[in-house]
């Protein structure tokens, strides 16, 4: 625009002040609040009070101040009151200041205003003081107050060091008069310009001395520095490089920025107003500053890449570091990022832009005609590309035929034929006219040319107002043929471009001589400033921050002040880098990292570990294995106990949370991000019969990690919308030791009131009068030390603990003093007992647990049954020669009266003494010994630990079934039969077999239990077995869940005894593939 249209008139800048906008407080507690706020409760409410509610609702905000911003162009700069006269172009762009608010940079093009250097100083000072001033309001108590907010306030922030003068040029000169001062002439000798230089020095000093508001008028203060107006104009100018503009301004006003009172008024908040003297200033100075921004990221990428490149990584990895140093060094407020998500203009001008691709034609990209329109083209046909700019110039009426390309691009229009609509000024999403529906085109000139216009099927028209254009402008001393062609293009009339561009000259710089005038004419009117271009741009890049610093002072001072202030990280829990590689699909590890590991335990060793458990160990073992067993529902429990009781006896050598589920560990907990499908399906495929997680130390799980993280992830991985995915979760560990870091546990509820309460107390300094005593200290290896933090869930021999801090950390002496085995190996240096402490809330969630959610097993443990009855249980072994060990060491089984074990495989050489069980008597139903090597299969066993009747038990195989006989001294009407028919056996001679054990004694009471091998949950296996005990013989079969792994039930208790008489259950087993079934008879 500056190219084209010539310098513009005015340079503004207008700031946020949210915290002041009473009018958009108000809105934001409707919306945050529910509450509609007065205007004097508004005023009460302090600053974090009003930075909750601008900070609770971003949208909100960008969109009222883009709204607020575009009403205030369109119904008050735009309007007939013209505070700073009728604007003819306009410009402005929505910067983000370091807070993170925006606020507008705007260039103005006035009509009818003075030009520096076309027209006399004397008008443009004229026009200045009509609408740029910085005087100190006297009546206007409104105004007072706003200007009262321009005022500059001296700060550190205002030095850069090794400066001692404010960077923003406070406190400005006082003048009598607005004047606009130019540097010294070159042929002012050097005496002069060093004495002009030192009353130079002595003016700055005086006035940095002058307090704000002081009452010295401009004679006055003249007086005090013994000089004339005429030695302090010179002054001044010996301190300038460039004209300078310096407002009326009394010495009680150097440090109020400049304004317009109209626009003050209206905007209520700060703003800058400059007048622009020179095209150059403009060029190299606003448009820098309007896209500060970006400066410096081409160089930050390109630094990025040469570091990717050197590195021994993988394309994927490059891409991935190249996009997180770009992501983690970009700063973008959540107001801007409104701005862009919701695709609100981020700049706006009253000029419509058009691209003239001046590139030669084998360097241009275009556009393909559809398929559709291609396939009906001849085969010879090279009119594959759609039309465009060049082709409609090109194709143009004839009438037009003396205009140049750029005259074509900015000043008409070229569309399909149409019916007539009626005439509607179209308008955007703020109602502002759109640049090409101006509200004077309606004088737009229609060009007849029946011919062309019939056969192109297009109807030309001229706007009221041209079009800026923009080229590839080509640097005349680096490409100077592409330089002249390009001019010729733009500014001379053609039909060929192959042949009209070049002529019949040798060269477009040839050509381009020979038509200067005509071209430079032309120019006129799009290039104002054309061979300034690559100076300016070249300035641009070498353009120093400190510049901004003295175009928008006001500005420029808060962003500084705000940057200085630094950060104030409102979501702490967040990371403050970001990750790439989760949206671009690439692993956020690297390929050498370790796999998954996934360790499978010697089933010896297995068992020996289960041999040690306590009661209430083995109860919770008993209880998570019958449920992965036989339940398809997951369970979720807690494991906790003390340090040292024996909760991660084995060292399972797990996985930790991030690496088993791919769980980034440098992104924000509370932000679910999904893995790619490819990822996904390779945690699958580890991981995608996953029933159990065991999830240890759980007081430094928090949250966030728990409820989203894993629990979506596992979702993700079973493909279920159940919770955890279905999976199945047991927590181990103490809560008393340390909670999460970067996260918030589970049970907290806990508000600023009881943070500031709890908050953390430091010591005071040693006193003076105290002796200091020096002891003879040993000095331990402090390479091997550890803090308290690393060495949760760690057990030694031997710790050396010291706990000297300032600070109480609650539990830290808990976990430290519990990471050892003995008393023996606990060396304590420093315990300090004053900083002992323990979290109430952990407390009292632990008595919660203990007392309202305590763990209700899913089974009935042996020992629990009433020891006044009888209880008998019944288990397949799978060779009690093996797993006799695993019977001794378990409390279940030595609670049980009279126990019977099949498929014992006992040889007949094997002694009993290998078999006792103390305070049991064993009888052995052995099976002949096979002709092949090893144990036979089958056996039974049983022990006994009340008086049998005599004769009892004895054997009764009949058919290749096993039949044990029992009868007891205290209950001899009953017969307990202990019953096993291999799988090999037929079932007709199973039914035989019982029919000869009940037709024996058809009145008896009897309790017949056993591995029947037939599956009772399958109908048409069961029912033969179901006519003849069920029906036939009128027993109960009291087993009703899975009795093996394979989830089968064959192991049956078979009883004619009536419901009250006796209970039936299931015991899970671990050492074999059966679970043992009992009875219990009330006596």
């Amino acid at each position: 625009m500056i190219q084209q249209l010539g310098p513009a008139s005015l340079f503004c800048s207008f700031s946020s002040a949210e915290t002041k906008w009473n009018h958009k407080l108000r809105i934001l507690g409707k919306l945050v609040d529910h509450k509609d706020y007065s205007d004097e409760e508004l005023d009460n409410l302090n600053w974090d009070e009003k930075c909750r509610l601008i900070q609770s609702d971003p949208v909100t905000c960008a969109r009222h101040f883009d709204y607020q911003f575009n009403a205030f162009l369109k119904d008050f700069l735009m309007s007939e009151i013209a505070p700073l006269g009728k604007l003819k172009d306009w410009f402005y762009r929505v910067e983000y200041q370091q807070r993170g608010l925006p606020h507008i940079h705007m260039l103005i093009w006035l009509e009818n205003a003075p030009v520096f250097g076309v027209d006399k100083d004397e008008d443009v000072v004229n026009f200045i003081d009509q609408i740029i001033t910085c005087r100190k309001p006297d009546n206007d108590t409104e105004l007072f107050d706003l200007v009262n907010r321009q005022t500059h306030r001296h700060s550190h922030t205002c030095r850069k060091k090794p400066k001692k003068l404010c960077r923003f040029n406070y406190p400005q000169l006082p003048m009598r008069s607005t004047q606009i001062l130019h540097p010294l002439d070159d042929n002012t000798s050097d005496t002069v310009i060093r004495a002009r230089k030192e009353l130079w020095k002595n003016i700055k000093n005086k006035l940095n001395d002058l307090k704000e508001g002081e009452d010295v008028t401009f004679d006055q203060l003249l007086k005090e520095l013994d000089v004339s107006e005429y030695q302090y104009i010179l002054a001044i100018r010996s301190s300038l490089n460039c004209p300078t503009i310096f407002l009326k301004r009394s010495p009680n006003e150097l440090r109020i920025n400049n304004y317009n009172p109209a626009c003050l008024q209206a905007w209520r908040a700060n703003m800058d107003i400059q007048f622009v003297l020179d095209v150059y200033a403009c060029a190299m100075y606003i448009v820098s500053y309007i896209s500060k921004a970006q400066k410096g990221m081409s160089d930050l990428l390109r630094n990025a890449c040469a570091e990717a490149k050197e590195g021994n990584s993988t394309i994927k990895q490059q891409v991935r570091d190249i996009g997180n140093k770009f992501l983690n060094s970009v700063e973008i407020s959540a107001q801007e990022a409104v701005y862009i998500i919701l695709q609100l203009p981020m700049r706006k001008s009253s000029r419509n832009v058009v691209f003239i691709n001046t590139s030669p034609p084998n360097d241009r990209v275009e556009l393909l005609k559809p398929l559709s329109e291609i396939e009906k083209m001849s085969d010879e046909s090279e009119e594959i590309h759609s039309g465009g700019l060049l082709k409609r110039y090109v194709e143009r009426p004839d009438s037009l035929n003396n205009i140049t390309l750029a005259d074509w691009a900015a000043w008409y229009n070229s569309s399909g034929l149409t019916k007539y609509k009626k005439s509607v000024k179209k308008s955007d999403i703020d109602n502002l006219p759109l640049e090409d529906e101006d509200e004077n085109n309606d004088d737009d000139l229609g060009v007849q040319n029946t011919e062309s216009c019939v056969s192109s099927k297009k109807s030309i028209k001229k706007r009221s107002h041209a079009r800026i254009i923009r080229s590839v402008w080509f640097n005349k001393e680096s490409q100077p043929e592409k330089h002249y062609r390009e001019l010729i293009m733009l500014f001379a009339r053609w039909r060929n471009e192959q042949a009209d561009l070049m002529g019949a000259y040798s060269s477009f710089q040839e050509h381009y001589e020979a038509r200067r005038d005509e071209i430079s004419e032309q120019m006129q009117q799009y290039a104002v400033c054309s061979e300034d271009l690559n100076e300016i741009q070249h300035h641009l890049q070498e353009c120093d921050d400190d510049a901004y610093d003295t175009i928008a002072p006001a500005t420029q001072d808060t962003e500084r002040r705000d940057e200085n202030e630094g950060n104030t990280d409102t979501h702490p829990d967040l990371n403050e880098t970001y990750d790439v590689s989760e949206d671009l699909g690439i692993p956020s590890r690297l390929p050498n990292n370790e796999p998954l590991i996934l360790n499978e335990m010697e089933d010896n060793e297995y068992r020996r570990l289960v041999q040690m458990l306590n009661k209430k160990q083995r109860e919770f073992f008993y209880h998570a294995l019958h449920l992965m067993k036989i339940s398809d529902n997951p369970f979720y429990a807690f494991l906790s106990g003390s340090g040292g009781v024996g909760k991660a006896a084995y060292l399972i050598k797990g996985n930790t949370i991030h690496s088993a589920l791919s769980i980034p560990a440098s992104q924000s907990l509370k932000i679910y991000k999904p893995l790619d499908s490819g990822r996904l399906n390779t945690l699958r495929c580890e991981l995608g019969a996953l029933k159990l997680i065991l999830l240890d130390e759980i007081s430094m799980v928090g949250n966030s990690m728990f409820t989203v993280q894993l629990n979506n992830r596992l979702k993700d991985l079973k493909g279920s919308k159940d919770d955890f995915g279905g999976v199945s979760i047991i927590t181990i560990g103490d809560l008393f030791q340390f909670k999460p870091v970067m996260d918030g546990i589970d049970y907290e509820d806990v508000g600023r009131k009881t943070r500031q309460e709890n908050r953390t107390l430091y010591v005071r300094g040693v006193q003076s009068t105290w002796t200091p005593i020096k002891p003879i200290t040993t000095q331990f290896p402090v390479a091997s030390a550890k803090t308290v933090h690393r060495s949760q869930g760690d057990t030694q021999t031997q710790i050396v603990v010291n706990l000297n801090s300032n600070r109480s950390f609650p539990h830290i002496h808990y976990v430290a003093l519990s990471r050892v085995t003995t008393i023996e190996g606990l060396y304590i240096t420093d315990l300090c007992e004053d900083k002992i402490s323990v979290d109430q809330r952990v407390v009292k969630e632990m008595e919660i647990l203990r007392t309202e959610q305590s763990l209700n097993l899913c089974f009935k443990p042996l020992y629990m049954l009433d020891q006044s009855d009888l209880k008998v249980c019944y288990l397949n072994a799978r060779s009690l020669h093996k797993h006799i060990e695993d019977v001794r060491k378990d409390i279940n089984y030595s609670s049980i009266d009279i126990v019977i074990f099949t498929e014992t495989r006992f040889n007949s050489s094997d002694t009993d003494d290998i078999y006792n069980i103390d305070g049991y008597r064993l009888f052995r139903n052995d099976v002949s010994q096979g002709t092949g090597p090893g144990r036979p299969y089958g056996g039974t066993a049983v022990y006994s630990r009340v008086p049998l009747k005599e004769g009892y038990p004895y054997a009764h195989n009949v058919n290749g079934i096993e039949f044990t006989i029992i009868k007891t001294e205290s209950n001899a009407h009953l017969n307990i039969i202990g019953v096993y028919r291999s799988p090999n056996i037929a079932i007709s001679r199973l039914l035989s077999s019982l029919r000869s054990v009940l037709d024996e004694d058809s009145s008896a009471q009897n309790i017949i239990i056993g591995d029947f091998n037939v599956n009772w949950m399958v109908e048409s296996d069961r029912q033969s077995l179901y006519n003849l005990m069920v029906v036939q013989n009128h027993y109960r079969q009291l087993i009703k869940g899975f009795t093996t792994d394979n989830r089968t039930l064959i192991d049956h208790l078979y009883t004619n005894l009536i419901e009250e008489e006796i209970e039936a259950g299931i015991l899970e087993t671990y050492f074999s593939d059966h679970k043992a079934i009992w009875a219990s008879l009330r006596t």
